[in-house]
């Protein structure tokens, strides 16, 4: 007989991603015990790692059978996550007030501000980037606004050879010697694939991320519809 509940697709998983699975639908309470054996404990770490759920990490280990040497590496896999975090957010709003004095609007795609929207916390998600979105027609006017911080394009490339290579992509990717690369969107996905958003839609219809008046991102239903696109 139907309960009317969807399936749990979850039980197909291997063990160390369900309870990383639980552990961040829990929202701090008491986790599902789930069965795991010692090389399921040992993988623990690398299978947070790979899927950036490093943060979720102390919630799945409470209240289990973990050995202690599993819970250290797991402790300091966390509070590693959660300073590059904390990090990850001070850059975008740094990013975010350079952008806006240049007179150039700016949203924050993912990173830090995704989490930070998702979960309440900066601590939870992994990333290698920050994702920032301006207008097509703002893009040079990003990066000569971020060029002084030390922010560049890839070695020996100019701007307008930027503009020819990246037209199509979507995005110039930018490097710094001592911070997160940036992907300076001025579109949400490569010219050969359909998407329901542009950019001037997602920056108009941003918001403010809890009271941060440097760092805009994606109404709910624009983050919901990016994130269904990558």
């Amino acid at each position: 007989m139907s309960t009317g509940r969807p399936p749990d697709l979850t039980v197909c998983l291997p063990p160390p991603l369900r309870i990383l699975i639980a552990a961040a639908r829990s929202a701090g309470s008491p986790i599902e015990q789930i069965e795991m054996t010692r090389a399921d404990w040992d993988t623990l770490p690398a299978a947070a790692q790979r899927h950036g759920l490093n943060g979720f990490l102390p919630a799945a280990l409470s209240h289990s059978t973990a050995p202690p040497e599993v819970r250290e590496r797991a402790r300091v896999v966390a509070h590693e996550t959660a300073v590059a975090g904390l990090r990850g957010m001070a850059e975008a709003i740094e990013i975010g007030r350079l952008l806006r004095d240049a007179g150039v609007r700016a949203v924050c795609l993912r990173g830090p501000t995704l989490a930070q929207w998702l979960y309440g916390t900066v601590a939870c998600r992994s990333f290698p980037d920050l994702d920032v979105m301006v207008a097509p027609d703002d893009v040079t006017a990003a990066y000569r606004a971020l060029a002084p911080r030390g922010y560049r394009l890839p070695e020996g490339m100019t701007v307008r050879t930027a503009k020819a290579i990246y037209r199509g992509l979507g995005a110039w990717p930018l490097t710094h010697t001592h911070r997160y690369p940036i992907d300076l969107h001025f579109r949400l996905c490569h010219v050969s694939f359909g998407s329901p958003l542009s950019p001037q839609a997602v920056i108009a219809e941003s918001r403010e991320l809890d009271g941060v008046p440097d760092l805009r991102v994606p109404s709910a239903t624009h983050a919901a519809l990016i994130l269904l696109e990558h």
